[in-house]
């Protein structure tokens, strides 16, 4: 059988690179959840703490300022784990950037040299910019990725 993919692994190594002083609050909630497909084709979503191949896991990040100044430019960045396939389509806020090896990031769809477009399966993190996050105000980031079988 092969090994199952330990979620609260990948949340914890979830990151934010922002650029404000660490002083000011910026507080981060995320979750995973299992895609599933009922019989009359509608999907619902269920807490996962773990995948296995073949499963879709849907990925929220909510970035939240609870502090009393704005936050400029702040770019939250996901970690995509090995063995995991991006379904670009999910991608939300859509204008994000990818990477594929996690440093160095380019709008997406992410190309080749030669103009082809990068597999899916090769992302390694996605990021986002969020220009500004007032007091009070959220951003949510969701995305789902194919746990390869």
């Amino acid at each position: 059988m092969k090994a199952r993919l330990n979620l609260i692994l990948f949340a914890a190594v979830l990151f934010v690179l922002p650029a404000f002083a660490a002083d000011e609050p910026l507080t981060i909630a995320f979750d995973a959840f299992r895609v599933t497909t009922g019989e009359d084709g509608k999907e619902s979503l269920t807490p996962a703490k773990t995948a296995y191949p073949g499963d879709t896991i849907e990925y929220v990040a909510v970035y939240s300022n609870s502090g009393n100044e704005t936050l400029n430019n702040t770019q939250p960045v996901i970690p995509v784990p090995r063995g995991m396939k991006v379904d670009m389509k999910t991608v939300k806020p859509d204008a994000a950037d990818g990477s594929i090896d996690g440093v160095v990031f380019s709008p997406l769809p992410l190309k080749e040299s030669d103009g082809k477009e990068v597999s899916h399966d090769q992302i390694r993190a996605l990021r986002w910019h969020l220009p500004r996050l007032s007091p009070g105000e959220s951003e949510e980031i969701t995305f789902r990725v194919e746990v390869d079988s």
